[in-house]
């Protein structure tokens, strides 16, 4: 019998970047906040949106009925045209 032997070749990961809500600025304050067992979700700040033209706590009404979200800090410095 012919045992095919699996060959696994070792890999580095060199870099990594990413965006999370809160003050989670790099992936050493992410596994911070996920191991201390804390949230990110926050009530959303009068400076993104007037609150009372697109919030009701009715989810009838027509528009967003949450009046919390994890959003991302400094969004206006995202470089889109980096990822193009």
């Amino acid at each position: 019998m012919n045992k095919t032997k699996s060959v696994c070749d070792p890999i580095a990961i060199i870099g990594s970047a990413c965006r999370f809500p809160g003050k989670v600025i790099d992936l050493d304050s992410y596994w911070q906040l996920l191991s201390a067992g804390k949230c990110a979700i926050k009530t959303i700040p009068d400076s993104r949106w007037v609150q009372e033209d697109i919030y009701s706590c009715e989810p009838q009404a027509g528009k967003s009925y949450a009046a919390k979200a994890g959003l991302l800090e400094s969004v206006d410095r995202f470089d889109a045209d980096f990822l193009r």
